[in-house]
């Protein structure tokens, strides 16, 4: 698996709990999900992201390339929302 290693140093020296070694982003499910979230401004997010962690880049990678292939396979988008149309 590839993966981008300038970010994954980044999210080991910042974004890794100490205790149970868990992404503090995404507790390691490689998704998190700031729906509801509001800014300052009052703007309401409705996104789902893929972390920045290993299992996120892998879960974006299996995307990026099951688009690429034409594969048949539900992968999450961008978006949040399950993407079966090839």
């Amino acid at each position: 698996m590839e993966y981008n290693e300038a970010v994954v140093d980044y999210w080991r020296d910042h974004y890794i709990d100490e205790k149970t070694k868990l992404c503090v982003l995404c507790a390691n499910t490689g998704l998190f999900n700031i729906t509801n979230a509001r800014s300052l401004s009052g703007i309401i997010s409705v996104r789902v992201d893929y972390c920045i962690c290993k299992t996120g880049q892998a879960m974006r990678n299996a995307y990026i390339k099951g688009r690429q292939l034409g594969k048949n396979h539900y992968y999450l988008n961008l978006g949040g929302e399950i993407d079966d149309k090839r």
